[in-house]
């Protein structure tokens, strides 16, 4: 019995190094592919955000008036 359990604990344990393990090669691709040409965000203007805001403060009477 005492056999197994070592077992079983010496197993979790590697298996546990081998998740943890350094992935920095895969860290590599997926910086590269993260790389490019960065698109500039646009703010939305004023009037923009206030018609958001009376849309859906609309909708939400509409939804909760029934």
């Amino acid at each position: 019995m005492k056999i197994v359990l070592g077992l079983t604990i010496s197993v979790v344990i590697t298996l546990g190094l081998i998740a943890c393990s350094d992935q920095s090669s895969e860290n590599a691709v997926d910086d590269q592919q993260t790389k490019g040409p960065t698109v500039a965000l646009e703010r939305p203007s004023d009037v923009d955000l206030v018609a958001f805001k009376v849309y859906h403060h609309a909708v939400y009477m509409v939804t909760t008036a029934i």
